[in-house]
């Protein structure tokens, strides 16, 4: 199946008339070489006499090439039309998916026979894109000037965002101190280049808009303009683009983030809860290091509630934390992710899917999802798809399925609208937690979730902190916490590596060898990100120690096999100074000399 665009003057097919899906047309041609199409192939049409992209989608139900004609059916509506000003962006970024606007423009001037271009489906989906964003104020007479203008500008955007991208490499290395955010979204754009770029390019320039006066500009005019939909009034919108709010300045601005962590401590405290400042550093230089944090210990000692109290001293509203229980029946993703009912077209959206929904649509508020007792059921069974996409370093490559393309272009042709993307990613602003407990009603966590998240403990209860007052619920003593926006929480993370004790590594690397265990890169390079987010907050040797317990001994099991690998790394501990790993050891040693196994889980 191909699809082409053409060119049509028949006034049949206008701008200004509204079209029901499945309804049917007969187009003219005038020779046979001049129509490569097939019967199925998809057409967009470009009417000449009003220099605009008709918002609709066709599909070739038919050809009589003795008679000249072919019969073409609605399959898709969209939101406005497009000016013939409007396609510029498709050919304008970059080299790759480059429409040649030459013929377009002999079509309006009557300078070249009516040939039909082929479109790929890089194209389709930036003209798709184009004809849902471009928000355009259609007359009864022809666009205004003020359409025009949106346009033109729109543009000028798109070729300042071309050349920014041909030197992305030095731009994302240059800003990557500076603009956190910025380089972030850029990113996000080149990495997605897809069919749904220029959604995505609309909405860097919104997120940058509070930083950029051009841009600002611009985003007004978009959003002061009225869209024109072309629908049918009891039509759904083909697919919503996301619409991000503004970002007003924050108090926290210029805020050092230890003064940050001190008023996260106090309004813990306040709330009467009891967390030892390490804990909470460590959970905080955790989630910066990676979004996904595993919280292990004794049920009732406060794991899942550190996350939300976590959430509320950063000023987060109560719809920005999620908790949900998992249950032991949760073996595939359509518990997180919800399933397409492909009778009815409708996707049944399940409560986490909602929220990462939301934390994708604002992105400049922080979004917290906690899995409570996730080792009920296999972990790798109903989280998979989000390990495969935590592999990925930036956030836009963290892809999730929800189905296929294929399928949606199906949905589409029969006139159904599922609601929700094809494809989500998983978005910055968000935030994962899982509390575990293991017992002999859990499942054991294998080494492909460790190696994606730092697992804290929480074993010691200090009873002489036990508040003697009321439930912490009923406390009202606590002040209001400061509002901390994604964009200054994400100026506190560290992306360079440190790797300033490399040497110490290899040396346990080498022990673990030796029981066929090792380290792998990923967990390298993670114990090295956490160094360079603990700086300021933690001292380096307690860090490494908190690594070094936290990221490698999750990894270490098994029977007298391993016996001197525990008793040399407590040796190459304790001359180091790692306090908390090297008395973790002990436990392990403790363990197998009693029951012949040992594993860091408790």
């Amino acid at each position: 199946m191909n699809a082409y665009l053409l060119p049509t003057s028949s006034s049949e097919l206008s701008i200004k008339k509204n079209y029901a899906l499945k309804a049917r047309y007969t187009i003219g041609i005038s020779r046979d070489d001049d129509l490569p199409v097939q019967v199925d192939d998809m057409i967009y049409l470009f009417q000449t006499t009003e220099n605009a992209l008709l918002p609709y989608q066709f599909t070739v139900s038919s050809i009589n090439r003795d008679a000249t004609t072919f019969v073409i059916s609605v399959s898709k509506t969209y939101r406005n039309a497009l000016l013939l000003d409007g396609l510029r962006p498709v050919w304008v970024i970059g080299q790759v998916g480059r429409l040649n606007p030459q013929p377009i423009q002999e079509w309006v001037n009557g300078q070249s026979p009516l040939h039909p271009i082929h479109l790929t489906s890089l194209q389709i989906g930036m003209l798709e894109q184009l004809l849902d964003i471009s928000s355009f104020i259609l007359s009864d007479s022809s666009p205004s000037s003020e359409a025009q203008a949106v346009i033109q500008k729109a543009s000028q955007f798109f070729d300042r965002i071309a050349a920014q991208l041909q030197n992305m490499q030095q731009l994302t290395q240059q800003q990557h101190q500076e603009n956190l955010t910025q380089n972030e979204a850029l990113s996000h754009f080149a990495n997605t280049f897809s069919d749904r770029a220029l959604a995505v390019l609309f909405d860097i320039a919104k997120a940058l808009s509070s930083q950029n006066e051009t841009l600002s500009r611009l985003v007004a005019t978009y959003e002061g303009t009225t869209p024109a939909r072309l629908v049918q009034e009891n039509e759904e919108p083909y697919q919503p683009v996301i619409e991000f709010e503004h970002e007003e300045p924050s108090a926290l601005e210029d805020w050092p983030e230890d003064d940050v962590l001190d008023l996260v401590k106090t309004h813990i405290h306040e709330r009467g809860f009891y967390f030892e400042d390490e804990q909470i550093l460590n959970y905080h230089i955790c989630l910066k290091t990676r979004p996904f944090v595993i919280l292990s210990g004794l049920s009732g000692t406060g794991k899942s509630r550190l996350a939300q109290l976590y959430m509320e001293a950063l000023g987060q509203g109560e719809k920005q934390f999620e908790r949900l229980a998992v249950r032991p029946n949760w073996n595939d993703d359509r518990y997180l992710l919800g399933q397409l009912n492909t009778f009815t077209g409708e996707y049944l959206v399940e409560p986490a899917l909602a929220f990462i929904l939301e934390a994708i649509q604002h992105p400049s508020r922080l979004y917290s999802l906690c899995l409570d007792e996730m080792n009920l059921a296999h972990v790798e069974y109903y989280f998979s798809q989000f390990l495969s996409a935590m592999e990925e370093e930036q956030p836009a490559k963290r892809r999730i399925k929800l189905f296929t393309d294929q399928t949606f272009q199906q949905l589409q042709r029969s006139g159904k609208h599922p609601g929700v993307p094809a494809e989500i990613h998983l978005p910055a602003n968000l935030l994962i937690t899982g509390t575990i407990n293991v017992d002999e009603t859990t499942q054991p966590i294998s080494d492909k979730v460790i190696d994606r998240a730092n697992t804290i403990e929480f074993f010691h209860v200090d009873l002489d902190r036990l508040p003697t007052g009321p439930a912490p619920e009923a406390s009202e003593q606590a002040s209001e916490p400061l509002l901390v926006p994604q964009r200054i929480w994400q100026s506190y993370r560290a992306t360079q590596p440190d790797p300033g004790y490399r040497p110490l590594i290899k040396e346990i690397s080498a022990l673990l060898q030796k029981a066929q265990l090792g380290l792998g890169y990923r967990t390298v390079r993670e114990i090295e990100l956490y160094l360079a987010n603990s700086k300021g907050l933690l001292k380096p040797q307690d860090a490494f120690d908190l690594q070094c317990k936290q990221r490698i001994l999750p990894r270490i099991r098994g029977g007298q096999n391993i016996e001197s690998t525990l008793t040399n790394l407590s040796d190459l501990c304790k001359a180091n100074g790692l306090s908390r790993t090297q008395q973790r050891l002990q436990e392990m040693k403790d363990r197998l000399k009693s029951d012949g196994y040992t594993t860091f889980w408790r």
